[in-house]
């Protein structure tokens, strides 16, 4: 069995037992899965699960990280990609100067008086 069926089996072992996993625990099972099968985490998961007074709906990252260090005495995370893309992200514009210099004013111009001929100027002007 390659590790995408282990990872298969553990997922819907923890579905039909009536648990489902958020995202974060999801991945933190796919990490697990490449040094231990995942479908004997996920029973021993289970199993302490059922074994708490309030059963959770949705088993996290943290519940599966409580388990796998006392079952996995060396367990390493792995990097984030979402923190190395921040740490690697450099705005352009901080590069850039912000000063703004006003090289005209068309307020003037651009001002009516409300007329009616100005208002049917305008809209002439605009079908033109």
């Amino acid at each position: 069995m390659n590790n995408e069926e282990a990872l298969r089996k553990a997922i819907s072992y923890a579905l039909s037992a009536g648990y489902q996993l958020d995202k974060e625990a999801f991945e933190f099972l796919n990490s697990i899965s490449k040094t231990k099968n995942p479908a004997e985490f996920m029973e021993e998961v289970i199993k302490r699960a059922q074994s708490l007074p309030k059963k959770p709906y949705f088993l996290n990252k943290q519940f599966l990280e409580e388990i796998a260090k006392e079952t996995l005495p060396t367990i390493e995370e792995e990097p984030s990609i979402t923190s190395q893309a921040k740490k690697l992200f450099k705005p352009l514009a901080k590069e850039t100067s912000s000063q703004i210099k006003i090289i005209e004013n068309p307020s003037e111009e651009i001002s009516t008086s409300g007329s009616i001929e100005e208002y049917l100027e305008y809209f002439h002007d605009r079908f033109r």
